[in-house]
């Protein structure tokens, strides 16, 4: 018996690797992202393209995982210094029983005030990523961000295997 089923504890699940995107994917993401965001028929639809545009800048570019980035609140966004005095976003996030502490680029800062500037949900408890009514968004997005990689055909990665909002992490 492996040593983990003796612990009683669940094996653990293998799972497929999630692919990340090449610079250059990012960069295609990015561009078609910026006229995709505009296409939006309806108000809501504009609206919430540009908060998938923003939260998928967000995701490449912390390493976040879609649980803590349903867990985000207002309050644990911080601009900061890093050691050579260039400025910083220091986000405090929380997922699966854990607690973990970001560190990303200034631009970050620029996408999370995108969202701010058109969220409904603002004060220091509120959740960062919402619906247009200001609800927590449960699915984070799952449809429209299918959408944006079908746009910007990069819905599959070179292995053939469909991305997932997981695969922004790993690039």
């Amino acid at each position: 018996i492996p040593a983990a089923n003796r612990s009683g504890s669940r094996p653990r699940r293998k799972t497929e690797r999630r692919e990340e995107f090449t610079l250059e994917e990012y960069r295609k993401l990015h561009t078609v992202g910026r006229s995709w965001m505009k296409q939006g028929v309806h108000d809501t639809s504009r609206w919430y393209r540009e908060v998938v545009y923003n939260f998928v800048l967000i995701m490449c570019n912390t390493g976040m995982r879609p649980p803590e980035a349903k867990n985000l609140r207002w309050r644990d966004v911080t601009n900061a210094k890093d050691k050579d005095g260039r400025e910083v976003v220091v986000i405090h996030v929380r997922g699966k029983g854990k607690e973990r502490k970001l560190v990303a680029p200034s631009s970050v800062g620029d996408y999370l005030e995108r969202i701010r500037k058109i969220s409904k949900a603002t004060r220091p408890d509120d959740r960062v990523f919402t619906t247009h009514t200001a609800a927590p968004n449960q699915s984070l997005y799952s449809s429209l961000i299918e959408s944006l990689l079908d746009a910007a055909g990069l819905r599959e990665g070179p292995s053939g295997t469909p991305r997932s909002t997981y695969s922004f992490r790993h690039t």
